[in-house]
Parts: structure tokens; sequence; C-alpha cells
């Protein structure tokens, strides 16, 4: 699981670099962000009724969700200015219940 996300970090730091304009060198802010994308494909149960996910469609062998995250930083990478990136992940999953 840790390769499939780090793979989905390089385009996440390419969307910050081309529609924000920054670079963040932040090693605490990645690990926060590698957290909660895991977040988004794992320990789904204890999160079914939180507010960030959303579940689309559930039927005998398909469950889909739509899962929201809010990314915000404010450091030397940013200044003065707080950087806000919302992500949203659609999944859908082919499984027997």
């Amino acid at each position: 699981t840790a390769v499939e996300i780090s793979v989905m970090i390089s385009p996440i730091k390419e969307i910050i670099k081309g529609v924000l304009g920054l670079v963040i060198n932040s090693a605490n802010f990645w690990n926060n962000v590698v957290s909660a994308i895991t977040n988004t494909f794992t320990n789904l149960e204890p999160q079914v009724d939180e507010n960030w996910i959303v579940w689309r469609n559930l039927s005998a062998n398909q469950t889909s969700y739509y899962y929201k995250i809010l990314f915000s930083i404010q450091n030397e990478d940013t200044g003065r200015f707080m950087a806000v990136l919302p992500i949203a992940f659609e999944i859908t999953v082919d499984v027997e219940k």
C-alpha cells in the first residue's frame, strides 16, 4: 500500500506547484499528506458516518464512495500566506459482500 500511495504524491506536488506556484519542502507536511491519502483507502469502518466520506452506491457486489480531503500549510515555503488544496477521490470497489 505504501508504494501505491507514494505514486500519488508526485502528481499532488505538481498540482501544488502548477496551481499554487509553490514548492513545499516540509517533510512533516508530506507525511501528513501520505497519512491522509492512506486513510482514503484503509480503516474505513470507523469513518462511515464522517462528513468527509460520502457513500455513493452500495449493491451486492459494488461499493462506491467519494472521499474529500482539505490540505493546508503555512510555513517558510508559503511565507505569510496559507496554501489550501482541496482534493477528492472517487473510489469504486467490486467485492462480493
